[in-house]
């Protein structure tokens, strides 16, 4: 039975940029707009940029443990949403960042991964860095915009002095000439 719409085969198989879908129909109800289809399309990419920005970052302060500490477990992000999921990159991020050592969860079990999330996400409310309905068993589970999130919090609070002159620049220019000083070509 024919609803209308071909769908791609890439859609189905799993995660990926949205395929546009031509309607069986010009008139269709179910047909979305193609603005409505570029949108999405726009908004997977900015993730996708966001993502591997943001785990470029992650990993400059990361390498920095295994320079001025004995390196320990796996200090290096692949994937920002699954390595942080068990808090000890993220524990370890924050310990970079802020000079201070922090109580970790030695297990694999949910429990634990639970334990470490919040122990640094009670670290930030210490230091004062406000974060919005952010949970621990949300970063724990990977949640894609929670965890982006998250980091550009952190990203904010640890590196809004290092900027000198730059300071009164909106937080996204500052973020930009980070990056650009980091990575000259982060696509």
């Amino acid at each position: 039975m024919d609803y209308g719409y071909r769908f791609s085969p890439t859609r189905e198989a799993g995660p990926g940029p949205p395929t546009p879908r031509s309607p069986a129909t010009p008139n269709s109800e179910h047909n979305r707009s193609a603005y409505e289809e570029s949108f999405e399309l726009e908004r997977y990419e900015r993730d996708a940029v966001q993502k591997k920005t943001f785990t470029k970052w992650v990993n400059k302060h990361l390498i920095k443990r295994k320079i001025v500490f004995i390196p320990k477990a796996k200090q290096i992000v692949g994937d920002l949403f699954i390595d942080l999921s068990d808090g000890h990159c993220l524990l370890t991020l924050l310990e970079v960042l802020s000079g201070e050592g922090l109580p970790r969860e030695r297990g694999r079990m949910r429990f634990h991964k639970m334990q470490n999330v919040q122990t640094a996400l009670d670290f930030l409310k210490y230091k004062g860095i406000k974060y919005v309905n952010i949970r621990a068993d949300e970063i724990v589970d990977g949640n894609p915009k929670l965890i982006l999130g998250l980091i550009w919090t952190i990203i904010l609070h640890f590196q809004g002095g290092h900027f000198g002159h730059f300071s009164r620049l909106h937080p996204h220019r500052i973020l930009y000439y980070d990056i650009k000083r980091i990575c000259p070509n982060p696509i």
